[in-house]
């Protein structure tokens, strides 16, 4: 993964948010009436400079975000990120339109700020579960910009763990990331889980 975590530990977080992913593609297809299918190849944590560079190499300038922050047994900011165009593919296939507009309604950021409420959710209670104790969460915010820009708006932390997502919904595979902009302590705490997930797999 990098110097902050071992290949087991990279393993077990990917897995814990395999967990959480299911859990989102459940919840999603209920609210939606469609099959969703979520899997997550993997995650990387990084500095939050080197971060932003991470996400403008395979985002680009314009990135649609949809925030919470989170507190509990780890404190941070909870970010879904999308390319621009990916966000809107993923609206419209939610909502069923397929107009050709090249921003995003003020429906679609609404559709995709539920989106992004279960997403997050789903993975802050995988956690929670995980850790037996509750995560309390903030209501979800709409952003577009860089992902420097993104990033700043949560400033104080130390360390951004990315997950990469891949969502299957009707018409089409759409890229994501779920990212966790964390502090060393809360790093200390998403190692905790990831030691007790490994624990109970042996």
């Amino acid at each position: 993964m990098t110097q902050y975590f071992t290949a087991d530990e990279s393993d077990a977080f990917t897995e814990i948010f395999n967990i959480g992913a299911g859990k989102a593609a459940n919840a999603l297809s209920e609210l939606l009436d469609t099959p969703i299918e979520f899997t997550v190849p993997y995650c990387v944590i990084l500095p939050v400079d080197h971060a932003a560079d991470f996400l403008r190499d395979r985002f680009g300038t314009n990135i649609s975000m949809i925030s919470q922050d989170f507190s509990g047994p780890f404190d941070g900011s909870a970010l879904l990120m999308f390319q621009e165009a990916s966000s809107l593919k993923l609206a419209q296939s939610v909502l069923g339109g397929d107009e050709p507009v090249e921003t995003l309604t003020e429906l679609e950021r609404e559709a995709l700020t539920e989106i992004g409420n279960i997403v997050l959710n789903a993975c802050l209670s995988s956690f929670g579960d995980l850790l037996e104790r509750e995560v309390a969460t903030s209501l979800p915010r709409f952003s577009l910009g860089d992902s420097a820009e993104l990033l700043n708006q949560t400033s104080g932390y130390d360390l951004v763990l990315i997950v990469k997502v891949d969502f299957r919904v009707r018409g089409g595979e759409i890229e994501g990331y779920v990212t966790f902009v964390l502090n060393i302590d809360s790093v200390k705490a998403f190692r905790e889980a990831a030691s007790r997930l490994m624990e109970s797999l042996h």
